[in-house]
């Protein structure tokens, strides 16, 4: 399995994963690794309203999970992400729901995964100073621990991002 992570600062790109690596990526085919505390699974539309879709799902589930302090920057995350999942990742797809967004907590973390059908990776972009869009990703690192993404082994990829849970 081929993971690639950007980390901002709190973490470093040379850190090397633990379990909850493998947690993720069984998180984003629907298998949680024994022992996952938490898992939480929303399968989208390909559809304008569905990062308001992921948006509400990750309100109501971060509510029940208390982890209220959470909920501004995963929710900016998960929009951006399934954003760039329906703009990028769909390649020319028909299926009614190409798009998965699972919330899994762990002790310590909480991530956010994205899967679409596309196997290209995704791309921090350089967009200039006056764009609309362009920036998600680097939104997305900004706000996060660090984020990532892996080819899924049935086709499609993972993007994730982690968010460190306050003690």
């Amino acid at each position: 399995m081929i993971l690639q992570r950007v980390c901002s600062t709190g973490a470093s790109a040379g850190d090397r994963p633990g379990h909850w690596w493998h947690q993720i990526s069984q998180a984003a085919h629907g298998r949680p690794a024994p022992g996952v505390p938490r898992m939480a699974r929303c399968v989208l539309r390909a559809d304008p309203t569905s990062p308001g879709t992921g948006r509400d799902f990750t309100r109501g589930t971060l509510t029940d999970w208390r982890l209220d302090g959470l909920l501004d920057s995963t929710e900016m995350a998960v929009s951006e992400l399934v954003t760039n999942a329906l703009r990028h990742g769909l390649g020319g797809t028909n299926a009614p729901h190409p798009v998965q967004l699972v919330l899994l907590r762990t002790v310590q973390r909480l991530v956010t995964v994205v899967t679409d059908p596309s196997t290209l990776p995704p791309s921090r972009g350089e967009p200039g100073d006056f764009a609309e869009s362009g920036r998600g990703l680097w939104i997305v690192e900004s706000i996060s621990l660090c984020w990532g993404w892996t080819p899924l082994e049935d086709g499609g990829k993972a993007v994730w991002a982690a968010f460190e849970i306050p003690a």
